[in-house]
């Protein structure tokens, strides 16, 4: 599934895997309203690692955050284009060309995801 394609289905949640099939994360949402894109993770106390959230294209926010975030810009074929890992709270990462949409995650310093890796976006049942 592409991006754009993501963005659009009534599915709630997604996987997303790896060119090896290995799980980036086991739960994705997608932030569709102007409501959920507004609030996102703001005031939240925690965010489990294995969660995450795809917003549309935009710059992305820290504002109201209590834990830092890592960000993977994605193009419409889940081509990570640009990835800020370790966002504090209160800071403000800016889109870059090309991005279609943006993943949310919990910091994880240990994690493998790279500009140039290709993610796959699977409904889940």
């Amino acid at each position: 599934m592409t991006v754009t394609q993501v963005k659009r289905t009534r599915a709630g949640e997604f996987r997303v895997l790896d060119e090896g099939g290995h799980v980036v994360v086991e739960r994705l949402r997608v932030a569709r309203s102007h409501w959920q894109r507004f609030r996102g993770l703001m005031l939240r106390k925690d965010f489990p690692a294995d969660e995450g959230i795809l917003f549309p294209g935009g710059d992305i926010h820290g504002f109201f955050m209590r834990f830092p975030l890592d960000l993977l810009f994605v193009n419409d074929e889940g081509v990570i284009l640009k990835v800020v890992r370790g966002m504090k709270p209160w800071r403000i990462a800016r889109t870059v060309r090309g991005a279609r949409g943006v993943i949310e995650l919990k910091a994880r310093p240990d994690a493998a995801y790279a500009v140039g890796q290709r993610l796959r976006f699977e409904p889940r049942t």
